[in-house]
């Protein structure tokens, strides 16, 4: 083959061959040698972020399963409370919020509603608003476990912090939870949704209205016990587009992106009691949050069980948008996050709610049915309608008369009680009234609520608060409803404490009254605790009356202590108060064991110089010191004998003032006592005067009821007579 020479006049050229770059998110590439000389290849995807969007990685049939199963499941929880959905909607009627025309039975009959359901739930909102959001927070805090300073200074730091996010970084909490408690006492639930928000950097919790929520018809009230919720989530396009940059949701295409305003029949109720319609120039999204226990595929357990996700899917289009875990990273029992927060009027048998709508909605129904007659009766008597004599037709025969109406008629050629004849409009019932005021009256029975009104170190909060060591809880107390009830406990422990003072402790006592009425800076009020000086024995002695607690000090005079306490002792008032006599006692019994240490003390000095302690065993000192208590103690006794064999003593000024304080303390009990006395009799005269006036009311209406019966007998008994006269003419 001939070859072509001047392939061989060519130049050589180096030629470089660069490799292709790596792909990033191409699969590490693991080869294992076979022994005979072959080699196996395993590619090892790089693993994805815990919390990462599932739906990126997905297979699209897969995704499309996980949306129908989905979609299934959420037509079946919305369609097991449509009679729930119209009860709620059309129960927004008798709240009275707007003005009804009505042209039945007449044209401009009342159209008013009874305020009893609207007045129950305000009044429910107020008080429940006042206890749970006070001015300065409503979170407060309970140590778990045995109190130490650390603990009790976590728990203030965590309680300030937490009322600081709530009342200062959470502007919108407070409102929302006000308007919270009027869906909650309206219908019986409502909900909030806690999480962090990253777009606001900071924790949030919207109100969601029971329209948005969808709970299983064998959910619970309970959140945690619910295997599914259903969150419908509205949001702007422009809220969409955000979330779609920022990576939370998959991007649609654009004609799947749903830019129709659409409400339920729920929010129509709202808005119709609100004044408030849509104007057509909304577009929004509509999205189906579900946070569910699920098989996913791809990410099956191995153990078969379902495991906790959100799903998030386009309500319209049916596309799935996100699907997240829902269990932390380091949690092997992979137990659900919960973000859902029921409220609940009463616990009703259902996943849902009893609200005031359910419990006096009949008779809210019933009242304004009887309020409305009474007023229609009272319009109709007020301006009468009738008939009047011409020609031979009536006018407008198919149509009803109207209050201050006289319609024309065919007389028939007869005078008509002068040409016109007004129909028999009769006044008000009695009857109907008291009725209505029975209705009343139980509704609000049922409705009634709590009837008192309500008042309302370092500060740096560090992370290991929060730990998850829960030994610190945010609390609100649940068996005190109101400010009277904090205080009426706090002084009946104060009156307990007073009674037995040796047994409490009294600074403690008077600190949580002033807690109680909400007072600040308590520790500017009382005396600091632990702080004891010593006094003089007149002051110890006046003391003693009051059952407090007496202390002896090292250094004090004990003997004129001695004295005084002795000649004291004598008095007949302190011989009567055995618990006085019990407590001097022992106030005398710490003065001589003190001076006895003292005198040991100053003995051992003055015969061993400035180191007792290295000449004298602990045993000896102790026994010196026993010996000297026997010696004062006895040397005591000869005293008081003394004292007592004396005769009469001078009686004390200050005992004086104590017993005629005693005196007048009884007198005025006394004349208490004659005083409730008093106003028993009184009472009881007025109720025995009462029931004498009733029974001469009811024997009033019986006579009165038998001359009614009486005079009717003897109209009959005219009739009767006329008839038979009558006939035996015509016979």
């Amino acid at each position: 083959m001939p070859i072509d020479k001047a392939l061989n006049l060519m130049p050589e050229v180096d030629i470089e061959i660069e490799s292709p770059p790596a792909l990033e998110d191409a699969p590490d590439v693991e080869i294992e040698l076979e022994p005979d000389g072959g080699a196996t290849v395993s590619l090892e995807e790089k693993d994805t972020d815990f919390y990462a969007n599932l739906a990126e990685v997905m297979d699209d049939s897969d995704l499309r399963r996980v949306s129908s199963d989905l979609l299934a499941l959420f037509e079946a929880d919305k369609s097991s409370r449509d009679d729930w959905e119209k009860q709620y909607s059309k129960g927004m009627e008798m709240l009275g919020f707007t003005f009804e025309e009505r042209t039945k039975p007449f044209k401009g009959a009342c159209g008013v509603r009874h305020p009893m359901l609207t007045e129950s739930i305000i009044q429910f909102q107020a008080q429940a608003m006042k206890e749970l959001m006070p001015s300065d927070g409503p979170v407060r805090t309970q140590v778990l476990g045995k109190e130490t300073v650390d603990k009790l200074q976590r728990a203030e730091r965590v309680k300030e912090f937490m009322n600081y996010q709530i009342t200062t970084a959470m502007p919108e909490y407070t409102p929302e939870f006000d308007q919270l408690l009027f869906y909650v006492g309206y219908g019986g639930s409502a909900f909030k949704k806690v999480y962090y928000d990253s777009a606001l950097d900071r924790a949030a919790s919207p109100l969601l209205l029971p329209d948005d929520v969808y709970i299983p018809y064998n959910g619970s009230s309970v959140m945690s016990k619910c295997e599914r919720i259903t969150q419908r989530v509205h949001m702007s396009i422009n809220a969409y587009r955000k979330a779609v940059v920022s990576g939370m949701y998959l991007d649609m295409a654009t004609e799947e992106e749903q830019t129709s305003f659409q409400t339920s029949d729920i929010q129509d109720a709202i808005d119709k009691i609100s004044g408030l319609a849509p104007s057509g120039e909304e577009e929004e999204v509509s999205l189906l949050e579900f946070h569910v226990d699920y098989d996913m595929p791809g990410f099956e357990d191995e153990d078969g069980v379902k495991l906790p996700y959100i799903v998030t899917v386009d309500e319209t289009s049916g596309k799935v948008l996100a699907v997240r875990r829902n269990w932390d990273e380091d949690n092997e029992l992979k137990t659900r996050k919960e973000y859902f927060v029921h409220y609940t009027l009463i616990q009703g048998p259902g996943a849902y709610g009893l609200g005031f709508l359910q419990l006096i909605g009949g008779l809210t129904k019933a009242a304004t049915a009887s309020l409305q007659q009474l007023i229609d009766a009272g319009t109709l008597s007020n301006l009468p309608g009738g008939f009047k004599a011409k020609g031979a037709r009536i006018m407008n025969d198919d149509v009803p008369i109207q209050p201050g109406e006289w319609r024309d008629m065919d007389a028939g050629g007869q005078e008509l009680a002068g040409s016109m004849l007004p129909l028999p409009y009769k006044e008000p019932s009695q009857t109907l009234f008291t009725l209505l005021g029975f209705t009343v009256e139980a509704g609000k029975r049922l409705a009634a609520i709590y009837p008192y009104d309500v008042v309302g170190g370092s500060r740096h909060i560090k992370r290991r608060d929060f730990d998850g060591k829960v030994d610190v809880q945010p609390v609100a107390d649940p068996n005190i409803f109101s400010m009277s009830q904090r205080i009426t406990l706090a002084q009946t422990q104060l009156q307990i404490a007073q009674s037995a003072p040796q047994m409490h402790d009294m600074h403690e006592a008077f600190r949580r009254v002033y807690q109680a009425i909400g007072v600040k800076d308590i520790d500017a009020l009382l005396l600091p605790q632990n702080q004891d000086k010593p006094k003089d024995p007149a002051e110890e002695n006046s003391m003693s009356l009051d059952g407090m607690r007496l202390k002896a000090f090292a250094g004090q005079q004990h003997d004129a202590h001695l004295v005084n306490h002795l000649i004291f002792l004598q008095s007949p008032l302190v011989q009567s108060m055995p618990q006085t006599v019990v407590n001097l006692m022992k106030h005398i019994m710490e003065h001589i064991r003190i001076k006895a240490e003292e005198t040991v003390e100053a003995e051992l000095f003055m015969q061993y110089g400035t180191d007792p302690e290295g000449m004298v065993s602990g045993l000896q000192r102790e026994a010196m010191i026993a010996l000297k208590e026997a010696q004062f103690y006895q040397e005591a006794k000869q005293m008081q004998e003394q004292l007592a064999g004396g005769g009469q003593q001078q009686e004390d000024p200050l005992v004086k003032l104590k017993e005629q304080e005693l005196q007048i303390n009884a007198q005025r009990e006394q004349a208490r006592a004659q005083e409730a006395q008093a106003r028993l009799q009184l009472d009881s005269q007025k109720a025995q005067e009462q029931v004498r006036m009733e029974q001469a009311r009811i024997d009033s209406q019986e006579n009165i009821a038998d001359q009614r019966t009486d005079v009717a007998l003897q109209r009959v008994n005219e009739m009767r007579n006329r008839l038979n006269a009558t006939q035996n003419r015509q016979g």
